[in-house]
Parts: C-alpha cells; sequence; structure tokens
C-alpha cells in the first residue's frame, strides 16, 4: 500500500501459523502503540493523531476511548502496577514533544501528566518493579539521543497539582492522598499527617462544605470524625438548638 495509513488489522494465529483479517481499527495509524492491559484487553494510542482504542480479543472488536493532550507518534507506552499507562514523548506536528499522558482504563480518560527532561520520538519506556519507568534513548531533531530519564509518580504526601501526578491517583489538598477523602470533616494537609485522609477540627478545608446550623453554637468539626459536624466540646449533632449545646 506504498506510503499510505491504514486502519487494517490482522490476526495471528500461532497453532495454524497464519494470519486473517480483523476487523478494522476505528482510525487509521502508523506509529503508534499497542499495550495489552489487566483485563486482557489492547490499548491502541495515537500514530500520527491524538486518538485511542481498545481491542477486545473476545468480542474481536475496536472501540474508541478518551484522547490524549496531543497527537503522537513513535511514542512509548508503558503499563504501570496499578493499571494504568503512561504515554510518554513521541513526536507531535512532526515534531519531538516532552508531553505525556496517563491513561486509566476504569473511566477510559486520558489525564496530562508531568513532562519529561527531554523531548525524543522512537525511544524506549519500561516499567520497573518500584513503579517507575525507564525512558532511554530515541532521538530528537534527527539526532540521536544517549540520555535516559526516570517517570516517577510522586508518593502519599508528596505535593501534587492534579491527580495524575500521584501514584495513589488522588491529589487532596495539593498532597498526593491515600484516597479520595472527600468526607466533610477529613483533609489530606493536616501537619504530621500529609497523604493520609485524616479528621481536622474546626472549619472544614478546601472546597467541602462548611457544617450547617448550630446559630449561636456554630458546628465545627470536632478533629474526631471525618463525616461528622459537632459543637465544641459536645456530641450533639449540627442543626440542634441552642438548648442543647454544651455552652
Amino acid at each position: 500500500m506504498g506510503n499510505a495509513v491504514v486502519a487494517t488489522a490482522e490476526l495471528y494465529n500461532p497453532g495454524t501459523a497464519a494470519w486473517a483479517f480483523a476487523p478494522a481499527m476505528t482510525a487509521a495509524r502508523s506509529g503508534h502503540t499497542i499495550t495489552q492491559l489487566a483485563s486482557g484487553r489492547f490499548l491502541l494510542t495515537g500514530g500520527g493523531n491524538a486518538s485511542a482504542e481498545l481491542y477486545d480479543p473476545t468480542a474481536n472488536s475496536f472501540t474508541a476511548t478518551g484522547a490524549m493532550s496531543v497527537a503522537r507518534q513513535f511514542h512509548s507506552a508503558s503499563l504501570l502496577a496499578d493499571g494504568r499507562v503512561v504515554i510518554a514523548a513521541g513526536r507531535s506536528g512532526g515534531v519531538e514533544t516532552a508531553s505525556a499522558d496517563l491513561y486509566n482504563p476504569t473511566t477510559g480518560t486520558f489525564t496530562a501528566t508531568g513532562s519529561l527532561n527531554a523531548a525524543r520520538s522512537l525511544h524506549t519506556g519500561t516499567s520497573l518493579t518500584d513503579g517507575r519507568v525507564l525512558v532511554a534513548g530515541g532521538e530528537a531533531g534527527g539526532t540521536a539521543l544517549a540520555s535516559a530519564e526516570l517517570f516517577t509518580l510522586s508518593a502519599n504526601g508528596q505535593a501534587c497539582g492534579a491527580s495524575s501526578d500521584c501514584q495513589s491517583g488522588f491529589c487532596v489538598d495539593g498532597y498526593c492522598c491515600g484516597s479520595a477523602c472527600d468526607d466533610r470533616c477529613a483533609a489530606c494537609d493536616v501537619p504530621g499527617s500529609l497523604g493520609k485522609c485524616s479528621p481536622v477540627s474546626g472549619n472544614t478545608h478546601g472546597g467541602r462544605p462548611g457544617c450547617q446550623g448550630g446559630g449561636v453554637c456554630g458546628a465545627q468539626c470536632d478533629g474526631k470524625s471525618v463525616t461528622d459536624c459537632a459543637f465544641p466540646d459536645d456530641s450533639t449533632a449540627c442543626g440542634a438548638p441552642r438548648s442543647s449545646c454544651s455552652r
């Protein structure tokens, strides 16, 4: 087919050493990646565009899934221990990029994450046993690269700007957190417990709604429960009349 970019696909049967046509992909691709996910499906990314799709070997079908932050070709795709996939660098619009995306198979979405130190394409991306990804070699502007770097998602307790920065997948109150930590009286930025969802005292944190009711008493978080508001020094629930307050 010359230099034409195609959407065709084929299946190889090792028992018969024969190839057979499979259903076509959702988009024509060249220089794309194929990564087997924990579910047994295969994630195909890029190949001259920003689209992605999943191949289901049981159903023998391709379906579209999300889109990367930029078009990519000759990039790398590395499976992490938690099932997510790091899509790194490659060529975008004919020029090498240092950007990276993180694919979440649970939500079927891509999120931009930290960029590499050097733009590169035609490199390797290898998942290590400690959860990091080794990105090595490749080229930029037609010049071969001897450099290598490690891609690391932040551990719980480290500062973050987005959930895609964190190993846990949760960036809460400015720190990588072990859970979504979205209860009213919870926070992940409690001094001494950074990265751990902990009860807070006084006013609620971040964008969480404040304690309601209480009149003169004024209900607040008591530092004991992540879910309940209480009056200071009293276990009376929010919204109780002033007469039921301890002060």
